[in-house]
């Protein structure tokens, strides 16, 4: 999903995720369900984040952050990295 902000339609998004547009759009309304509400303002242009989704954003954003950093820390922990 962090994409689709960028590139700011669902086919460059999907393009540039090496999926296709289907596969974008079916991932970003099972999360919009699922979270039941609107993500992504869609229009004639392409897409635009709504507030709620700015708000999705950024603790996506930040998960991933940290779970990299879990993962940086258990490789420490276990000796493979110094």
């Amino acid at each position: 999903t962090c994409a689709l902000p960028i590139y700011g339609s669902f086919a460059r998004a999907a393009q540039a995720c090496f999926i296709t547009q289907s596969a974008l759009t079916r991932s970003i309304q099972a999360l919009e369900a699922s979270l039941e509400c609107v993500l992504f303002e869609r229009t004639r242009t392409g897409v635009e984040v709504t507030e709620l989704g700015r708000l999705v954003l950024r603790h996506a954003m930040a998960l991933d952050t940290a779970s990299h950093a879990l993962v940086r820390e258990l490789r420490v922990a276990r000796g493979l990295d110094a």
